[in-house]
């Protein structure tokens, strides 16, 4: 008969290893989520910023308008097919001067380095103004913000429609 000292107690070499292994592969899966949830979140957070960013300009843009409907409407240069401003300084509502800096060709002029006196600084922003009917004072506005995660681009666009409802700056129809 073995006496109870004979007998020995403890975890066999396979035991161990087999809880290794999925302890291991518990790790792997929760350090993964975390990841995960930390990227899902610092990218919600750059759309927030963005979206700030794009209710800011479409405000501004307003009071713009309604300084002086004629010359914001004058901003579409192109007579109806749209034209793009870059819009990655402070904007000043007091209006200490001009901010409209007209993007030409492409949108490599608007580069994506920041809204300036922001933090992050890593996003774009620009507007499209187009002038669709002059005989109804309608004005077109896209406001869009972009920024880049890693490879990925990602954008807030925010679509307006701007009307002139002063009846002292519109313009007489014409009859037909």
């Amino acid at each position: 008969m073995h006496s109870p000292l004979d007998r020995q107690s403890g975890f066999s070499f396979i035991e161990v290893l087999v809880f290794i292994t999925i302890v291991s592969f518990l790790f792997i899966t929760l350090t993964a989520t975390v990841i995960s949830s930390l990227s899902r979140m610092k990218l919600v957070e750059h759309r927030m910023y963005a979206t700030h960013h794009a209710e800011e300009l479409l405000e501004w843009l307003r009071a713009e308008k309604d300084a002086d409907w004629n010359a914001f409407v004058a901003r579409d240069s192109t007579g109806g097919s749209g034209t793009s401003y870059c819009f990655n300084t402070e904007l000043d509502f007091i209006s200490t001067g001009p901010l409209w800096e007209e993007i030409g060709s492409g949108l490599d002029t608007c580069a994506f380095d920041g809204v300036r006196g922001s933090k992050p600084r890593i996003f774009r922003r620009y507007a499209q103004i187009q002038a669709v009917s002059p005989e109804f004072n309608t004005v077109n506005v896209r406001v869009i913000v972009e920024w880049r995660e890693g490879s990925r681009y990602y954008s807030v666009p925010l679509n307006s429609t701007f009307t002139d409802l002063n009846e002292n700056t519109r313009p007489t129809p014409t009859p037909i």
